[in-house]
């Protein structure tokens, strides 16, 4: 029995589907209870606001419910991306960008989380290299600082007291962009 090529092409489409299929049952399926607790906060707390209630109910629910909501966002993103690298769709957009700037952009973001999780007890330290400044990166720079990020963020989860240090070395590989 021979086949059209067209019925291969249905077969070849529908194997690479359930491919996809699949991938996405196993993303979704590590994400599944932290997005019911989240879920749960949001519908629970949002219940239990009402007009009668004392103000600093008011604002702890409130903040339980930014909290989730925040959380749920975070995992939806996280689920994007994993989709994206997953197919194979994810694209790679390389810039020149100064990496003074750019580092300042993470430490101002993990102070930030610092803050919104409480641990003004961790000291963050930044130890750069010599001249720092004046080194340029050829990169993408959205998906560097999201990695970056993402490292620091699960760094201050884990630490209860001390500090968290992070840094580079300067390392000239090559010289010509890629």
């Amino acid at each position: 029995i021979t086949q059209s090529p067209i019925s291969l092409l249905y077969l070849k489409i529908e194997k690479q589907s359930l491919r996809q299929f699949l991938a996405l049952k196993k993303i979704f399926g590590k994400y599944r209870f932290s997005m019911a607790g989240s879920i749960f906060n949001v519908i629970g707390f949002s219940f239990l606001l009402n007009k009668n209630s004392p103000i600093e109910e008011i604002t702890n629910y409130g903040k339980t419910i930014n909290k989730s909501g925040n959380h749920l966002l975070n995992i939806v993103e996280d689920i994007f991306d994993l989709t994206m690298i997953e197919s194979k769709e994810m694209l790679i957009q390389k810039e020149t960008f100064n990496f003074a700037g750019f580092i300042d952009i993470i430490y101002t973001k993990i102070k930030a989380e610092q803050i919104k999780v409480e641990k003004d007890n961790i000291d963050i330290r930044f130890k750069p290299c010599k001249n720092y400044d004046k080194i340029s990166m050829y990169s993408d720079s959205e998906k560097l600082e999201k990695i970056i990020f993402h490292l620091l963020k699960n760094a201050l989860k884990f630490t209860s007291e001390g500090y968290i240090e992070y840094g580079f070395t300067e390392e000239i590989i090559d010289t010509k962009p890629m």
